[in-house]
């Protein structure tokens, strides 16, 4: 399973495979054509509340992502789509955030690998 994440604004690559973006709104500054987006999963970004309270505060990152994986352990279906897609193929997960380290699609690739293996059980 191949899994990497990328900010938006850095330019497609062959080597992205698909290209996921898990954010609540489109980014800004950057057109549809150019982000060349395969899926964009609204559903699998954090909750406006989480998002809101974490508000990119290196210091709250173990309890943004813990959180966030509570609210991704409602979204099986979509989740295990993501980790079918990244076992065929590599899948990016975008993000628009300055932070590289602490935004959801990193926190979204950290759930996938560390619960791949029970969630593609649960929706078998």
């Amino acid at each position: 399973m191949k899994i990497q994440v990328k900010h938006i604004n850095q330019a497609p690559s062959d080597r992205d495979g698909y290209r996921v973006l898990a954010e609540r709104d489109w980014p800004l500054g950057i057109s549809r054509d150019d982000a060349k987006v395969d899926s964009w999963l609204r559903d699998l970004a954090p909750s406006e509340g989480q998002y809101a309270w974490f508000s990119g505060k290196p210091e709250r990152w173990v309890s943004f992502e813990s959180g966030y994986f509570e609210e991704l352990e409602d979204k099986y279906e979509q989740v295990a789509q993501l980790i079918k897609w990244a076992m065929k193929d590599t899948v990016t997960i975008l993000h628009s955030t300055g932070d590289s380290e602490h935004n959801a699609a990193v926190a979204l690739k950290h759930f996938l690998e560390e619960h791949k293996d029970r969630i593609l059980q649960q929706v078998a």
